[in-house]
């Protein structure tokens, strides 16, 4: 890519990727005439991840490494507009803080004192309690969410969402009277007690996912940018 190009650098993606595309390619080739829906080519994708050899492995992550220094040497010489976080004017008076933190402030020591051994999370949690206690009662203005653009791609759902998603109806059926929230926090426990290798699977379907969305936000940007 030339000097200060305003065309925006393709995201890197994982070794995984690199290999899920190879993968598609070979399937193309080799069966050109038989159609995978998404969730199945996400399947035998994966499958045959696990059998290859850790040679094999190591080329894609090498084409991961390649990639990520191609992304940030192109980045350096991108003189378009930047996703970044809006920097804050040094000079600009400082905002004040939020009457949930200036509450915080001065009720910290109290709790602190009738629990000394609790941590700095557990007395925030114990306050964060509170407040949301409280607001369910408050009747006045309320900030509002950022909206997002309804034509944008939709994030993909997290390897952990994915699980929960596996498992709602499983516990929901051995727990047919628990919340929503209450099948989540179960879900969660679930997940924390999973081994590595009983997460691969769902890391794996997050990152064909995550890759697809990707080129998609990608695309999207650039629609953007011509004004289409």
């Amino acid at each position: 890519m030339g000097k200060d190009s305003k065309v925006r650098p393709k995201v890197n993606v994982s070794p995984y990727v690199h290999f899920m595309m190879d993968f598609r390619n070979q399937t193309r080739e080799q069966q050109p005439n038989i159609y995978y829906d998404f969730t199945e080519f996400s399947r035998k994708c994966s499958e045959k991840w696990k059998t290859i050899s850790k040679k094999e492995k190591k080329k894609y992550e090498a084409l991961a490494k390649s990639d990520k220094d191609r992304y940030q040497r192109e980045m350096r010489n991108y003189s378009g507009p930047r996703r970044e976080r809006r920097r804050r004017d040094a000079d600009a008076p400082r905002k004040p803080p939020s009457s949930f933190l200036l509450f915080s402030q001065d009720h910290f020591e109290e709790i602190k004192e009738q629990h000394p051994n609790w941590t700095v999370a557990q007395v925030a949690k114990r306050d964060k309690d509170r407040y949301q206690r409280e607001m369910r009662n408050y009747s006045g203005p309320r900030r509002e969410r950022r909206r997002r653009d309804p034509d944008a791609p939709r994030k993909p759902p997290s390897s952990f969402l994915l699980f929960s998603q596996d498992h709602f109806d499983e516990i929901k059926e051995q727990h047919p009277n628990w919340t929503v929230a209450q099948v989540a926090k179960a879900a969660g426990r679930m997940w924390a007690r999973c081994s590595e290798a009983d997460k691969i699977p769902y890391e794996e379907r997050a990152a064909v996912l995550r890759a697809k969305y990707l080129e998609e936000r990608e695309a999207y940007y650039h629609q953007c940018q011509r004004g289409e």
